[in-house]
């Protein structure tokens, strides 16, 4: 077992219990059981079941490349938050979604996250820029 985040308490009304799904080839999410009925929950929450209590989401039996899914529903919009993480070498990490597309229809999960590294590092640069310009014209004025 490996925990993936720990959640606040939460009002139960509001907010569902966080859940946590393995993300398949096609890039849909297990919840239950799979194709041959066999138990497939990829994890589970420590807060208890509709409590709104403090608690850990977790990876029940993590397998080394996989990647989970997890958020939290807000109920009263009715919409859901989602990250994507990686299990490698005993640890879990935040990844963004294309890569975790990649990475589980059996792309090598370095050459994906590099593809997004490059990406974010880019778009990094490009904000730190804009950022230093409004520094400089902040500073001017």
């Amino acid at each position: 077992m490996i925990s993936v985040k720990k959640f606040e308490s939460f009002d139960p009304e509001e907010f569902g219990d966080p859940w946590i799904a393995k993300m398949q080839e096609d890039g849909s999410l297990m919840f239950g059981k799979d194709k041959d009925e066999k138990q497939a929950q990829a994890g589970g929450y420590t807060g208890g079941f509709k409590t709104g209590n403090e608690g850990e989401l977790f990876i029940s039996s993590p397998e080394e490349g996989a990647i989970y899914v997890y958020g939290q529903k807000n109920i009263e919009d009715k919409t859901s938050n989602s990250c994507y993480v990686i299990y490698l070498k005993g640890r879990v990490f935040e990844i963004d979604f294309s890569s975790a597309k990649k990475i589980a229809a059996g792309e090598d999960p370095i050459e994906a996250l590099d593809e997004s590294y490059d990406y974010y590092f880019n778009k990094a640069s490009e904000i730190d820029e804009v950022r230093d310009q409004i520094k400089a014209e902040d500073d001017f004025e």
